[in-house]
């Protein structure tokens, strides 16, 4: 599974920094797109 762990903490830092300023007063939902990378095991 490949999952956006940049994109994560930008989004993470942007509901932080709502929450600081005020700008947020409910609970927000963050959905990010994540891809499953096929391997090969043993």
């Amino acid at each position: 599974m490949h999952q956006p762990f940049e994109r994560a903490a930008a989004e993470a830092v942007r509901v932080l920094n709502d929450l600081i300023s005020g700008a947020a007063t409910e609970p927000q939902h963050v959905v990010l797109p994540t891809k499953l990378v096929r391997r090969r095991s043993a």
